[in-house]
C-alpha cells in the first residue's frame, strides 16, 4: 500500500510540474531583431555603412535594446534599453531613459518611427 501511495504522489508531482512547460506563449509579431534599413529626411536617404549596423532587439518580456552606431566617433556603439507596450492599431510605445517614441508596424512588415528635427520630419525604417 505504501508503494502505491508513493507512486501516486510521484505521478502527481511530475504532472503538476510539467503544466507550465506545455503552455504555448503567444508571441507578438514585433518580437525579434530589427535592423535599420533607412533614414529619410527632406525626401533624401541618409543611411550609411555605420548607421546600417543599428538595430533594435525586441523581447517577449516587454523589454528592448537599441544598438546605435555614431559615425562621428568611428562608428562607436551606444546601447540603450527600455520597455515597450502594444498600443493596438499596429503601434507600439517604446520608452528608454525617459524618452518615449511611438513605432508603427506597417502592412509590409516595416517598423518605423518619425520625429521632428529642425522643422523636418525624420523617419527611421527597420526590417526583421
Amino acid at each position: 500500500m505504501k508503494k502505491i501511495i508513493t507512486i501516486i504522489l510521484i505521478a502527481l508531482a511530475v504532472t503538476s510540474c510539467t503544466s507550465n512547460e506545455t503552455e504555448i506563449e503567444e508571441t507578438n509579431i514585433i518580437v525579434g531583431l530589427w535592423k535599420l534599413t533607412s533614414i529619410k529626411a527632406m525626401n533624401q536617404e541618409f543611411i550609411n555603412t555605420c548607421k546600417s549596423k543599428d538595430n533594435i532587439e525586441v523581447r517577449s518580456d516587454k523589454t528592448f535594446t537599441i544598438t546605435s552606431h555614431f559615425e562621428d566617433n568611428n562608428c562607436e556603439i551606444q546601447m540603450s534599453s527600455g520597455t515597450w507596450s502594444d498600443n493596438l492599431n499596429s503601434t507600439y510605445k517604446f520608452t528608454a531613459v525617459g524618452d518615449t517614441q511611438i513605432f508603427t508596424l506597417t502592412a509590409d512588415n516595416k517598423l518605423t518611427f518619425s520625429f521632428q528635427q529642425d522643422s523636418e520630419t525624420v523617419t527611421y525604417v527597420y526590417l526583421k
